[in-house]
């Protein structure tokens, strides 16, 4: 395969392998770092401190989130540096939280699912809010359609509101992923 992933068709579990592999990667690169290190050289001192601090604030930072999410726009921030933590190390918000709450900025925040009990588990999609927030962000049909990964058609179904009233947690997933790549925080109700 010559460093390549094995692609299983779901994107959700081939994000979690590659994610399972770069971990693995990095518990690697940190022995050979340590390892390998010149202690009497302050360049290597200093990187393995900065190295031993990243990893100390990862630690923190899932200590302190569930799942990277935000608990102001409950985005999913994955880098630690998207992050700001508290003086007292107890509480975190993602950057752009932090700074609308020091510029008094209300952040945008829109509900686009409701959860209801079906024998599946499905969410009832509130179509014409979706088709606002999504003309709203200077994204047309077919670029929000191929963000998310499926065709033209399928997404003008999920906008007209007629033809689909209910989409899966996956579909959720990736509306949610593509807004928030847009730039728009969403918050629905995941049960």
């Amino acid at each position: 395969m010559n460093g390549e992933q094995k692609k299983s068709g779901n994107i959700f579990r081939d994000a979690r392998d590659i994610l399972k592999g770069r971990e693995l990667a990095e518990r690697m690169y940190r022995k050979e770092v340590f390892r390998l290190c010149d202690w009497n050289d302050p360049e290597d001192v200093l990187h393995y401190k900065r190295m031993r601090r990243l990893e100390d604030r990862n630690v923190l930072l899932d200590k302190l989130t569930k799942d990277r999410r935000c608990p102001g726009c409950a985005r999913i921030i994955l880098l630690p540096s998207g992050w700001i933590i508290s003086k007292k190390k107890d509480q975190v918000l993602c950057r752009s939280c932090f700074y609308d709450l020091k510029h008094k900025r209300k952040p945008q925040v829109v509900q686009l699912f409701e959860l209801k009990m079906f024998t599946a588990e499905r969410y009832i999609l509130d179509s014409s809010m979706m088709k606002r927030v999504r003309e709203s962000a200077g994204v047309s049909l077919k670029e929000f359609s191929k963000k998310a990964g499926w065709g033209k058609s399928y997404q003008q179904k999920l906008e007209d509101g007629e033809s689909l009233k209910t989409v899966s947690t996956e579909v959720m997933n990736v509306v949610i992923a593509v807004l928030n790549d847009l730039g728009v925080t969403t918050l629905d109700t995941l049960g």
